[in-house]
């Protein structure tokens, strides 16, 4: 029999100490593996290969490369609707593609959060 795939959260955020901030919450909470990237393109390659191991995505709206809606968007047209994505950003969420929103693996979490908010969040999708 084979060995099942070790499941892992994708964290996508382009700074630096936000990434270090929810590795950590997530480290603490879970030994899920935590894959940290910073650029929109990068994620949805890495998304796209890695899709039967990931629990969870955590994106920000606006990355380098490609905006995190825009990720979503791309990784839903591939069938992406078994991993749970929360779209992160400080503007609200009229800013970006709310076609999006409409799937119920789909969520929006406006900056500033509180640790309550995350912790409850990776234990539901990362538990």
């Amino acid at each position: 029999m084979g060995r099942a795939l070790e499941k892992e959260v994708v964290v996508v955020e382009k700074d630096e100490n936000v990434r270090k901030l929810f590795s950590d919450i997530i480290s603490f909470l879970t030994p899920t593996k935590v894959k940290k990237l910073e650029d929109g393109v990068e994620a949805k390659h890495y998304i796209e290969k890695n899709m039967g191991r990931i629990s969870l995505v955590l994106i920000e709206g606006i990355l380098p490369g490609m905006n995190g809606d825009k990720v979503i968007r791309e990784l839903l047209r591939k069938g992406c609707y078994d991993i749970p994505f929360v779209l992160t950003s400080g503007l609200d969420s009229s800013y970006f593609d709310n076609s999006i929103f409409k799937y119920k693996n789909i969520s929006f979490l406006k900056k500033p959060f509180d640790l309550d908010t995350i912790e409850s969040i990776v234990k539901k999708y990362a538990l």
